[in-house]
């Protein structure tokens, strides 16, 4: 019996499930991803306005159009990661000369974001401890802005998201290289490179942020 999903065992379940189903649940994992992660942004962001005091409405006002467009952005900007991961994940790999083809690495780059989906819990509790400990004067709008940048900031030099930023990361990486090894059939120290530099980059990118 193949397992359910890849998150234990990536070699076997990609081996041992079809293509067009690994394909549909890997996609799916993504959408379902994405939608989690943005609904978590509206909700902390609302989370966060809501420990300043004295916001005025014209900037109330502003501050909220200007959500959507944070949202948007951030859809975008998941999106194209998710296509870059494939892109490294297939042309880092076999490309067009292997069996596996670039839907196969949009699969296993989906399924690489469920260890987000399983992180998405303790992250957001401890996201939602950290925002009540806040409070924030909306009287002045420059120092307000200032208040937010700081905390933005420092908001990923936690110890605990750094570890659930590592932990989820090594989990991807694990995923990827043993996904991609099947699916393209390729040895498994030849897709460990791309896997690790797709890792790599996204703990830089989150120091960075």
């Amino acid at each position: 019996m193949a397992p359910r999903t890849p998150l234990f065992d990536p070699a076997e379940y990609f081996a041992r499930t079809s293509r067009a189903t690994a394909q549909n649940r890997g996609i799916g994992v993504f959408v379902l991803f994405v939608v989690l992660e943005i609904a978590w942004l509206s909700v902390a962001i609302r989370l966060l306005f809501a420990q300043v005091h004295d916001l005025g409405p014209r900037l109330e006002q502003q501050i909220m159009s200007a959500i959507t467009g944070i949202i948007v952005i951030t859809t975008i900007v998941i999106v194209i990661a998710w296509l870059v991961v494939a892109a490294i994940m297939h042309y880092g790999t076999s490309g067009s000369n292997g069996p596996g083809t670039f839907t196969d690495a949009l699969s296993v780059a989906g399924w690489a974001y469920a260890p987000e989906l399983v992180s998405l819990v303790p992250s957001a509790l401890y996201g939602w401890w950290t925002v009540r400990q806040l409070s924030f004067n909306g009287s002045d709008p420059d120092r307000l802005a200032a208040e937010f940048d700081s905390v933005a900031s420092q908001a990923g030099m936690g110890i605990v998201p750094i570890l659930l930023v590592l932990a989820t990361t090594v989990w991807s990486v694990y995923i990827l290289t043993y996904g991609i090894a099947e699916t393209h059939d390729v040895p498994v120290d030849r897709a460990v490179t791309p896997a690790v530099v797709v890792g790599l980059g996204s703990v830089v990118l989150f120091l960075i942020n």
